[in-house]
């Protein structure tokens, strides 16, 4: 049994214990970019053997999807909770014309990633560490 099955019995994924990112308290965050349609996001089910699936129309991926990518990046990093959420970085949050693009927040408000964590995350979303940026989560 995984370890995200284990500590949260009845739940699809960790995350779902959780509001979302964007309803967390206003702070900078560490976070990969998600990349377009979530691609980075959705890499790691090629690095575990998973055929990607096809998007299903606007919604893009079923839930089902995603809930195996977060339990296997919280079973893979020994408890890291990640999560989805659109972002903007921290030097253009007051701009009116920020970007804002999907990223993956690594950790909660409270948790923050050590470095092996990082490097699990980005190995198995096909990023590098370096990759890494700071930014606000926010309702897009």
């Amino acid at each position: 049994m995984s370890l995200a099955k284990q500590k949260y019995p009845g739940w699809g994924c960790p995350q779902d214990v959780y509001p979302p990112a964007s309803h967390w308290p206003v702070q900078p965050y560490e976070a990969f970019p998600g990349g377009e349609n979530w691609q980075h996001f959705f890499h790691v089910l090629t690095e575990i053997g998973e055929p990607l699936p096809k998007p299903e129309g606007k919604k893009g991926f079923s839930g089902k999807f995603s809930e195996k990518v977060f339990n296997e990046l919280f079973d893979r990093t020994n408890g890291l909770i990640v999560d989805r959420s659109m972002g903007t970085p921290v030097e253009t949050v007051n701009s009116p014309d920020r970007p804002v693009f999907p990223v993956v927040i690594l950790g909660l408000p409270t948790q923050t990633a050590t470095d092996e964590q990082k490097r699990i995350v980005a190995d198995l979303m096909g990023l590098k560490t370096s990759d890494i940026i700071k930014v606000y989560a926010v309702d897009y």
